[in-house]
């Protein structure tokens, strides 16, 4: 900016004076544009809450981190706040969408008959809710799924709050045209939500998205006298927009600036997260850890679990990485292990295996249609080829909202192709897990 400065004078000072004047206005204002650059992006994005919340519980999933990766940073963190890290972990399905439809449901990916990505649950396909179960205890509820390009259940289980990131295509559409502009995403992120928007401020796989600030954002955000209760979903490691240089260490810096241009990409987007041909950092192991560093310090930082806030805290993973799944080698463990820890909560016995369908019962809720400890079972299908997933996309039914949703006879095709696979039901291996050994009560300073 000086460099500027002092060529803007010496052009003053020896251009003959109308050239002088035009060269002038012309630099002057690529100046001005440069400065208010700069500043907007010094502009801190604001979160939707400032303090930390009390009496309050949060259910915190990281996409696509399995038990076989490099998670140090949670496991450290669990032994540092006493944390219960579950050892045997299992997954109920190995795509967000059936996972979490399963985890609200408390059924088995085969009971919610939600099991491939564009597909609305049917909420009705089970007696419980944990969303409605947790509102009957008098807590406010609420979501933030920072990505639902392929899974609305952010939007669409009940929530009090929704937070969650803009659906299908519409997530899509908008992201991409954020990307396209040079300061457009800055701008809208430092300005406050609005009402009638259906794009979140802070928009997951922009190149503005802040996560530290979503982060805070899910530990303060709340209204009312209420307890909160809050579900979020980091789809982080599955957004393919490159962090900013400033993200990174100094010394990754220095490589890419030696690196090709098109090895500068993260096909974070592609579900099964395949290699970048040139890529000289990794980078979606320095995500992997980026994500866990920003977690444990916006916790660690906050004070969330400090003594005299009393919350409570379950982090887990949805799937592992799925880098040349199929339908054949879906029982693999580094598909279906994931790490699930808990904080402030009555523990069961971390060496046994656990289903995550078993988070009901972890933050003390009770099910009465469906009271025993689940099975550690995984359940997967998905389609064969490209052409057939292309096929099945194009023939669906795309909503205004965003939307995009199969058809019920392509749905229908694949419940009957659904394969299971328990880990754990060999006679030589761990027994299921035990029932919990304490259930917090029914007042919401007590549960979940």
């Amino acid at each position: 900016m000086l460099g500027l400065l002092l060529i803007l004078c010496g052009l003053f000072r020896y251009s003959p004076l109308r050239p002088r004047a035009m060269l002038v206005r012309a630099l002057s204002a690529n100046l001005v544009f440069v400065v208010f650059g700069w500043v907007l992006t010094q502009l801190p994005v604001p979160p939707y809450g400032s303090a930390v919340n009390q009496d309050s519980t949060v259910v915190l999933g990281i996409d696509s981190l399995g038990m076989r990766m490099e998670i140090g940073g949670l496991r450290d963190f669990s032994r540092e706040q006493g944390g219960a890290f579950y050892e045997h972990a299992v997954t109920p399905g190995l795509l967000t969408n059936s996972v979490w439809a399963a985890i609200l449901h408390h059924r088995p990916v085969r009971q919610t008959g939600t099991l491939l990505i564009f597909q609305s649950p049917d909420w009705s396909r089970s007696p419980f809710s944990l969303v409605r179960e947790v509102q009957r205890h008098g807590f406010q509820t609420w979501s933030f799924f920072t990505d639902q390009n392929t899974s609305y259940v952010g939007s669409a289980a009940g929530f009090d709050h929704d937070r969650s990131g803009a659906k299908g295509w519409l997530q899509s559409a908008t992201s991409s045209a954020k990307n396209g502009s040079v300061l457009l995403p800055f701008l809208i992120s430092r300005l406050p939500q609005l009402p009638f928007s259906r794009v979140p401020a802070n928009q997951s796989a922009t190149y503005s998205f802040d996560l530290r600030v979503l982060v805070r954002s899910i530990l303060t955000s709340h209204q009312g006298p209420q307890p909160v209760f809050a579900v979020a979903h980091l789809g982080y490691l599955h957004e393919d927009a490159y962090p900013r240089f400033a993200d990174l260490p100094p010394s990754y810096r220095s490589v890419l600036l030696k690196a090709r241009v098109d090895s500068l990409r993260d096909f974070g987007g592609e579900w099964q997260l395949p290699i970048v041909p040139g890529d000289s950092i990794d980078l979606n192991a320095w995500k992997i850890q980026n994500v866990q560093t920003v977690v444990v310090e916006e916790i660690r930082e906050s004070g969330f679990l400090a003594p005299q806030n009393r919350n409570r805290l379950l982090l887990f993973s949805d799937h592992g990485k799925r880098t040349l799944l199929n339908n054949e080698n879906f029982t693999r463990p580094v598909f279906y292990e994931v790490p699930l820890i808990t904080f402030g909560l009555p523990a069961r016995d971390v060496q046994e295996p656990i289903s995550l369908l078993d988070i009901t019962s972890l933050i003390g809720l009770d099910d009465p249609s469906l009271p025993a400890p689940a099975a550690p079972v995984v359940e997967y299908v998905n389609m064969q080829t490209m052409d057939e997933f292309r096929n099945a996309v194009l023939g669906a039914e795309w909503l205004a909202d965003g939307r995009i949703n199969m058809r019920p006879e392509v749905i229908q095709k694949y419940v009957g192709l659904l394969k299971s696979y328990n880990p754990f039901a060999d006679p030589g291996a761990v027994p299921p897990a035990p029932a919990l050994r304490e259930v917090a009560g029914t007042h919401p300073s007590d549960a979940p």
